[in-house]
């Protein structure tokens, strides 16, 4: 992309990360991420990314799959997907393989979308044959590098992110539905939304930005949106998120 204008990247070898396997404890959920009981790079890996215009996430495909290692990191974040924050980054998704799953891996890591970054970045799947590639196989890959490279340097230089599609306005009110509800079985849920004001039943989405009406009371009929400040009726109790 150097040949498009200026760009300067920091890189994470998820390999050399001391990023240590989720315990599955929910406390990052429910208590907050600062409650997470493994002491390592997490918070490390996370904090440049709110100061960047956008992130890659490139994975070779392992087993018809992403890899341990990347799959690992959505885990160790999956809080900002209960507590979307990443609205102003733009993701690619970059999935390289011998022969199969691409399409697999491709449609699995844009669950990143759900820590509100926008996609507009798009995904490029590579074929990389395990043996000195040829001529054409090299033209190949250097032709869609450099296209992916184009669409992902174009969606950064945009000024406004695009408006939502159905589903993440129907997300966004799902998400504030069901903190507001289970405030006390999510406490941390309900006081990122409130701190952020989006427990208003006015706010259309989780930043301001212009968002299809007729997308707007579909969603939000489809999920029942109680009053905010509603309790739960008596009974067992509810498991949201």
């Amino acid at each position: 992309m150097g040949g498009l204008g200026e760009v300067q990247f920091d890189h994470l070898w998820l390999g050399d990360a001391d990023l240590r396997v989720c315990r599955g404890c929910y406390a990052c959920l429910l208590h907050g991420e600062e409650r997470c009981p493994l002491d390592d790079d997490r918070a490390e890996i996370e904090q440049p990314i709110p100061d960047a215009d956008g992130v890659i996430f490139a994975s070779p495909v392992y087993a018809m799959g992403m890899t341990a290692l990347m799959k690992n990191l959505l885990d160790r974040l999956a809080y900002t997907m209960h507590r979307p924050r990443f609205f102003d980054q733009t993701a690619l998704i970059v999935v390289s393989a011998g022969a199969a799953g691409i399409k697999e891996t491709q449609n699995a890591i844009p669950a990143v979308r759900y820590m509100g970054l926008d996609m507009a970045g798009g995904r490029v799947g590579l074929r990389m044959l395990p043996r000195p590639w040829t001529r054409a196989e090299r033209r190949r890959i250097l032709v869609e590098t450099e296209r992916a490279g184009r669409r992902f340097f174009h969606a950064l230089e945009r000024e406004r992110r695009p408006a939502p599609g159905f589903m993440d306005v129907a997300y966004f009110r799902i998400q504030q539905a069901v903190y507001d509800v289970n405030r006390e079985q999510q406490p941390a849920d309900y006081e990122y939304f409130a701190d952020h004001g989006r427990l208003n039943p006015s706010r259309r989405w989780y930043v301001d930005v212009p968002v299809n009406p007729i997308y707007d009371p579909g969603a939000r009929g489809g999920v029942g949106h109680p009053p905010t400040g509603a309790r739960p009726p008596a009974g067992p109790a509810r498991r949201g998120g």
